[in-house]
């Protein structure tokens, strides 16, 4: 890493998801934010996606962040779900009325949650992520931040959203 020289006109570290996560990108992330004036935003904090293979994990973005907050020891600035940054700006400009709006997700944690907090009607569909099991467990929460994981509706795939809307067309 001696070799390595940081640009000193970095405002931001912006995480993502990054296939090509490396030592060395960990390491230029920390040292940029160690200046407190430089920002850290985080694209979403998903911790796994979906995996084809049974057995097999595919880490998400919010590994990426852990490990760059850990480093960094610092907190970022979430601009994707569940947080309602996106959907604050999506509703000014195009004026769309929560309560008319359907927010369809694979993930209670961040798909549902960011429906729930952006006042939205939420669909979970069951081939990703979250297991009706797992719905079944929020509801029995008292943990407030798993309320607002369950779904107002939920089908096994997107292609039940599909035949739904296809039987209600005239």
């Amino acid at each position: 890493m001696h070799n390595l020289t940081l640009d000193t006109d970095v405002g931001a570290v912006i995480v993502g998801f990054d296939q090509f996560f490396c030592y060395k990108k960990l390491f230029k992330a920390a040292s940029y934010l160690s200046n407190k004036d430089v920002y850290f935003i985080a694209t979403n904090t998903d911790e796994q996606f979906p995996a084809e293979r049974k057995g097999f994990v595919i880490p998400g973005t919010g590994s990426i962040v852990n490990a760059v907050k850990t480093a960094a020891d610092r907190d970022p600035i979430v601009i994707g779900k569940p947080v309602p940054v996106m959907f604050d700006f999506i509703q000014r400009s195009y004026k769309v009325e929560p309560n008319r709006a359907l927010m369809i997700g694979d993930r209670a944690n961040t798909d549902i949650m960011f429906g729930r907090n952006c006042g939205l009607w939420t669909l979970l569909v069951l081939s990703g992520v979250t297991s009706l099991q797992e719905v079944r467990e929020f509801c029995y929460s008292r943990d407030a931040s798993q309320q607002k994981c369950i779904p107002h509706f939920y089908l096994n795939g997107v292609a039940d959203f599909y035949k739904l809307i296809v039987k209600t067309q005239p």
